[in-house]
């Protein structure tokens, strides 16, 4: 019982740090769960540590934890962690190229979520969304955004569905920049909206992603100083995780914009 708390606490602990904004604290620390995992608890420690490689954006890992823990989950009868698990297997076929095969199967483990009786809430339409901006099918994305009550949905208090519902109104800004025509002003506000939603809940990792959306349209809107000011003020304030893809995608605006 012991080392069941204690590997929950660790990987809970992990995904926490994740969001903070200590991204190889999170991964070592996440890995240190799994590796004490016990029989009984290997599906949640699994789930955490797949959220946190689909933060982090490491598709590759993703697709391997995601794999495991589609099969743990359909072998041992748990409907949730199975649906939770395929929507990721089908945010990496969308990264890579495969969006049709992705949307539906996205969809598909969403209705198979909505039948175990469990709230379709924030962090489940998150991947949905997220594939949608992949393809870039604007309007279909804003709509599952409104459908899920964006921006209401920023208000929840659990782990993985307040750091979901923090990154609608980026995910949204960037769906109005590709729908036709696209509006760049709301996008503005939306961005604007999610670093202030990630700064109150100091999840830094979320305001890194809007800020950095927010520096390239001030960069294509001839803003270029506000722009660099506020993109160099975020990823100065980190101290790790500098091979992640936000950090590096970060680090490159800066060059461009200090060029």
């Amino acid at each position: 019982m012991a080392e069941r708390t204690e590997s929950l606490a660790l990987s809970v602990l992990a995904l926490a740090l994740c969001m903070l904004g200590f991204a190889d604290q999170a991964r070592k620390l996440g890995q240190q769960a799994l590796s004490i995992t016990p029989p009984g608890t290997v599906e949640a420690n699994m789930q955490n540590a797949s959220s946190i490689f689909y933060f982090l954006r490491e598709f590759p890992r993703l697709q391997e934890m995601a794999d495991r823990l589609v099969g743990i989950a359909s072998r041992y009868g748990f409907p949730r962690f199975s649906a939770m698990a395929r929507l990721e297997v089908a945010v990496c076929l969308a990264n890579s190229g495969d969006f049709d095969r992705a949307i539906a199967q996205a969809k598909e483990a969403i209705e198979d979520f909505r039948t175990t009786g469990a709230p379709v809430a924030a962090r489940v339409l998150h991947y949905l969304v997220e594939i949608l901006l992949m393809a870039r099918r604007a309007d279909e994305g804003l709509r599952v955004l409104a459908d899920a009550g964006e921006p209401a949905g920023a208000e929840s208090s659990e782990l993985r569905e307040g750091a979901a519902s923090i990154d609608f109104p980026r995910l949204r800004g960037e769906l109005l920049l590709i729908k036709n025509p696209p509006d760049p002003e709301t996008a503005e506000a939306s961005f604007r909206r999610g670093i202030e939603l990630a700064r109150t809940r100091e999840c830094r990792w979320r305001e890194l992603q809007a800020t950095t959306s927010l520096a390239r349209l001030l960069r294509d809107t001839n803003r270029r100083d506000e722009a660099r000011a506020m993109l160099a003020e975020i990823y100065n304030w980190f101290t790790e995780g500098f091979d992640t893809q936000d950090l590096k995608d970060a680090k490159a605006l800066l060059e461009e914009l200090s060029g």
